[in-house]
């Protein structure tokens, strides 16, 4: 089988050897190899910059507590979206090498690769790193290389969606971390009052504000339950964006939760 740009075409040489195309499609299937070199379990960094989509450029570290976002700013990451990407990266695999010399990237989308990927391995000096350009014309792959090579593949169709993510996607969205089996109050404070709940044993709530008495253990939890599962839809990271709360409705919020767990309390 031959190549001419993002064209195949038989093997002339193949079909006189008796070789037939469902053949060489077998060969092709079982020759694909690792795009690169990488073990899920070894890879300490990654860094992800999306040149021509959201123009983000992540980086992210792993430590023993699991990943963390560690530019443009610090915070927890999505740890199953960041694994997600890890096992990408190990088992990405060359579908079908396209053009062994390319001489015009561009016709790839590669001379201004979409997506920039970097990362390190444990026990290796130098990063590995690997571009991605364009899908191809029928939609089967995406088109791939080295940095320091004119060799151009295709890869799965996956490594659009699992590469292309900005910083916020993945950013831990979660809004308020909270040990809910460990949480001993509950205040809730609207402009007309206030309410504070008390647990008072492993399942009994009471109110103290405004009046004295017994509380919903199932309500009280149910609340629990919406504030510690409430994600984030988007953010707002820049100190700039923040200065005039009045225009996100949070210069006097509608109601404040204060939740609290011990001497921590969470707002």
């Amino acid at each position: 089988m031959r190549t001419c740009g993002t064209c195949i075409h038989e093997d002339p040489a193949a079909e006189k050897a008796g070789v037939s195309r469902a053949d060489q499609d077998a060969f092709s299937v079982d020759s694909h190899r690792k795009a690169i070199a990488a073990t899920e379990a070894g890879i300490r960094t990654v860094g992800l910059l999306q040149q021509l989509a959201s123009g983000d450029d992540t980086a992210l570290k792993k430590d023993a507590s699991g990943w963390t976002i560690v530019k443009p700013m610090t915070a927890p990451a999505d740890q199953n979206n960041v694994n997600d990407i890890v096992t990408n990266l190990a088992t990405l695999e060359e579908d079908r090498v396209v053009e062994e010399n390319a001489s015009d990237l561009k016709t790839y989308g590669l001379a201004q690769p979409r997506m920039d990927v970097t990362f390190t391995v444990a026990g290796e000096k130098e990063p590995k790193r690997i571009l991605f350009g364009d899908k191809s014309p029928t939609g089967v792959g995406v088109y791939a290389k080295l940095p320091d090579a004119k060799r151009v593949f295709l890869v799965g169709t996956s490594a659009d969606t699992t590469f292309n993510r900005t910083t916020f996607d993945l950013r831990d969205k979660t809004a308020l971390k909270i040990d809910q089996p460990s949480v001993d109050s509950l205040e809730l404070i609207s402009k007309n009052q206030t309410i504070r709940l008390e647990k008072s044993g492993a399942e009994d709530w009471k109110m103290v504000k405004p009046v004295q008495a017994p509380a919903d253990y199932v309500t009280v939890q149910g609340v629990l339950g919406q504030l510690s599962a409430a994600q984030m839809q988007t953010l707002k990271d820049k100190p700039d964006d923040l200065k005039d709360l009045k225009q996100y409705g949070l210069d006097k919020p509608e109601v404040t939760a204060v939740i609290g767990m011990g001497p921590q309390k969470v707002t």
